[in-house]
């Protein structure tokens, strides 16, 4: 008599801040404006791109007539994590300027809400994934999709279609991985009853997921010139962690007088690509690349890293299929899967070779925004990607 499978109950999504529909991007819609009481801080923003093109002596005026203001009136998630978008984005604007002279010191009008706010969310105290793409949209039509076509950013910093289109592609990528949410958690639970058949239909969503998240990622070059990204966005997602320019990192006045340390924002603080590791079984080693991995999750929201170790302490598909003796099906769809979850790396890596490496001056090192020797890094990542497939 057949197995009687128990109906696959959905975990409540909300204790991590995930959607079944929007996977890690935040629902409601991120918030378009901050209370009055803020003004001074969407004023900056609105004006930031001027400030910049005008040279970095009209921001500093500009900054150092702000007022420290108090978080009291943050009482939302929304609310916090525009405000979080707009000190950053100010943050970085204001230590980049001058990208061969860059600023050793962050204001406390900018460095003491922006240290306060990143405590009560859990994240570090400058530009991430989370701030410059998962909640930094808004759709051009309410009721339509979020999606390329719909959607613009809501901060940055020159502006214009190269930028908005770096953030926005990615933002896309985030939306067609959205699926990916609920079917990891239904192949667990798949796995869990040891129901191939069932296995096997998710992983064969997981796999058109992984399509279009490349489809999106293919996208890249259509808007967004690589001189462009290079010259003009790419210098203002650094950090301060590995930086030569900033060797000892930044000091966050008002917050002590020794200088802190962070990675740039990274496509590595996304946790979708994790959650794909996650649910595969993708092993990184503990070295180099996986070690960076790791640290990244540090800069995601803490909601999304608990999700994260969720899924890394439930069955896994990849130790069943060591285990089964038939499959042919599952295994299949399993590499598949992988497959494509390597294509999508290998994309990522040809990208940034046209991005970065050729970009890059002769003698320069080629180095991502999160301060990684980029090529060696994102090949790592691959090659142990596609070592995972089951045999």
């Amino acid at each position: 008599m057949p197995k009687q499978r128990a109906p696959f109950v959905l975990p409540d999504l909300a204790q991590w801040q995930v959607h079944a529909e929007r996977g890690f991007l935040p629902d409601p819609d991120p918030l378009l404006e901050l209370p009055q009481a803020y003004a001074a801080w969407e004023r900056i923003s609105r004006e930031l791109p001027g400030l910049l093109a005008a040279g970095s002596a009209a921001l500093l005026r500009q900054v150092s007539a702000l007022p420290t203001l108090e978080l009291s009136g943050l009482q939302t998630a929304p609310m916090q994590n525009r405000a979080m978008i707009l000190l950053t984005v100010l943050a970085h604007a204001f230590v980049w300027a001058d990208p061969e002279q860059p600023r050793k010191l962050l204001p406390a009008a900018i460095a003491l809400p922006l240290g306060a706010l990143a405590a009560q969310l859990g994240r570090p105290p400058l530009c991430t994934h989370a701030t410059t793409v998962l909640h930094n949209w808004r759709r051009l039509d309410p009721d339509g999709p979020i999606a390329l076509g719909n959607v613009a950013t809501l901060c940055g910093f020159f502006g214009g279609l190269d930028e908005a289109w770096f953030f926005l592609v990615a933002l896309e990528v985030e939306a067609r991985g959205a699926p990916a949410v609920v079917a990891s958690l239904q192949l667990q639970a798949a796995v869990a009853d040891l129901d191939a058949d069932a296995a096997t239909e998710i992983m064969e969503h997981l796999h058109a997921t992984l399509l279009a998240m490349t489809a999106a990622l293919r996208r890249m070059p259509e808007r967004c010139a690589p001189f462009v990204f290079y010259n003009r966005l790419r210098p203002f997602l650094a950090g301060w962690k590995d930086e030569p320019l900033l060797p000892d990192g930044l000091i966050y006045e008002g917050m002590g007088t020794q200088p802190q340390q962070y990675f740039g924002a990274s496509a590595a603080q996304s946790a979708l690509f994790p959650l794909f590791d996650e649910v595969l079984g993708v092993a990184h080693a503990p070295g180099n690349a996986g070690g960076y991995l790791r640290q990244m999750r540090g800069y995601m929201p803490v909601e999304h890293r608990r999700l994260l170790e969720h899924v890394a302490a439930g069955p896994s598909v990849r130790q069943w299929l060591q285990h089964l003796p038939e499959g042919g099906a599952l295994r299949a769809a399993y590499n598949l899967c992988v497959g494509e979850l390597g294509t999508l790396r290998t994309l990522h890596m040809r990208i940034a070779a046209e991005y970065i490496v050729a970009q890059a001056r002769a003698g320069v090192e080629a180095r991502g925004t999160g301060s990684t020797s980029v090529i060696p890094f994102l090949k790592a990542v691959r090659d142990e990607t596609t070592a995972s497939a089951a045999a």
